[in-house]
């Protein structure tokens, strides 16, 4: 079951800048984690991500082993010049829909 952990601080994956928009500079990392999700499915998973999301967000899976958990991280660039806080929450709630819909109901199937 996929669980929200929280904005990802420091964050560890930021090596991509927006290429035309000036104000599209602030990002967000948002951390989640997935108990059902086994360690050799996350490259997979990345995969699956990377692709429907796109250049829209940067992707990472990667395994707890001490935790017994996936971890899903997506680092988003926003506009600055909007409400921050507001359209992290509305991303979070779009990509829980989405990986909800998607993976979980068929979860034995994908993965």
């Amino acid at each position: 079951m996929l669980h929200y952990k929280g904005l990802v601080t420091p964050q560890p994956w930021i090596t991509i800048k927006p290429s035309v928009d000036k104000d599209m500079n602030t990002s967000e990392t948002l951390g989640f984690y997935d108990d059902e999700l086994p360690e050799k499915s996350c490259a997979l998973m990345r995969k699956k991500l990377q692709k429907h999301f796109g250049a829209e967000a940067l992707i990472h899976v990667y395994y707890e082993e001490d935790k017994n958990h996936a971890v899903i991280e997506l680092t988003k660039y926003f506009d600055k010049k909007e409400n921050i806080s507001e359209l992290v929450s509305k991303y979070k709630d779009s990509f829980e829909e989405y990986y909800n819909k998607t993976f979980q109901k068929h979860s034995k199937k994908i993965i």
